[in-house]
């Protein structure tokens, strides 16, 4: 804060600036995933020397990007500098907190009560409660549970939980109606709030289609 002294001409205003601290150890917290290795190597040849907030923008951006590139939700949130030159760094993972199964009517797009278990559902999924939500992965269950055969359409909406990191998968199933075929499924974009929405909200689609193609261009390959 600036500190206000009169003079002859008038109020000036005394700003007290002070340099970066020497970088002396680093805290992160909520990096579960994140390889503490990646943290290391990050900082390695800065010990000692004055915290250089460029140095430290590009770090917070590769470590960003280290959980975009394999499909997961994480970033950092929250940076600071502590007395004696600590560094700490908040990062902010989403993590499945329960996923649920609803059916929806075919015509309507209503909530219906569906011929399937839902735990025959549940267990081709390899998406599990307590795991990082990763979209990648949930791309592939519901590519899963398009090739059982007995879906029509299959869309999993995440939602957050409050302001914690968690997030409910819902997952919309639409069953196959006897004696024709045609499915579509992906992720749905149905954030619009949480520490994390910005991410967890982007959509990602996938149709059957595609999966029996690439199964029909494989056979094709073994009979030439």
């Amino acid at each position: 804060m600036p500190v206000a002294v009169d003079t002859r001409d008038g109020i000036r205003l005394v700003f007290e600036v002070e340099p970066n601290q020497d970088f002396h150890g680093l805290v992160c917290e909520g990096a579960n995933m994140l390889p503490s290795k990646f943290l290391d190597d990050s900082f390695r040849d800065h010990h000692g020397k004055i915290i250089n907030i460029r140095h430290l923008d590009q770090v917070i951006k590769s470590i960003n990007g280290w959980y975009q590139e394999r499909g997961l939700t994480g970033m950092v949130s929250y940076a600071e500098i502590l007395s004696g030159g600590i560094l700490r760094l908040q990062v902010s993972e989403a993590e499945v907190n329960n996923i649920n199964i609803r059916f929806l009517d075919r015509r309507t797009g209503e909530p219906t009560t569906g011929k399937t278990k839902p735990e025959t559902i549940l267990q081709q999924l390899t998406t599990k409660k307590g795991q990082a939500y990763n979209r990648a992965q949930v791309k592939r269950d519901v590519e899963t549970i398009l090739t059982m055969g007995i879906m029509e359409d299959v869309t999993i909406i995440p939602q957050p939980v409050g302001d914690s990191n968690k997030v409910d998968l819902v997952m919309n199933l639409v069953e196959r109606k006897s004696g024709g075929f045609s499915a579509g499924g992906g992720i749905s974009s149905g954030i619009t709030n949480g520490p994390l929405s910005g991410l967890i909200g982007r959509s990602v689609h996938s149709s059957v289609n595609n999966i029996l193609f690439s199964l029909e261009w494989n056979v094709l390959s073994l009979i030439i």
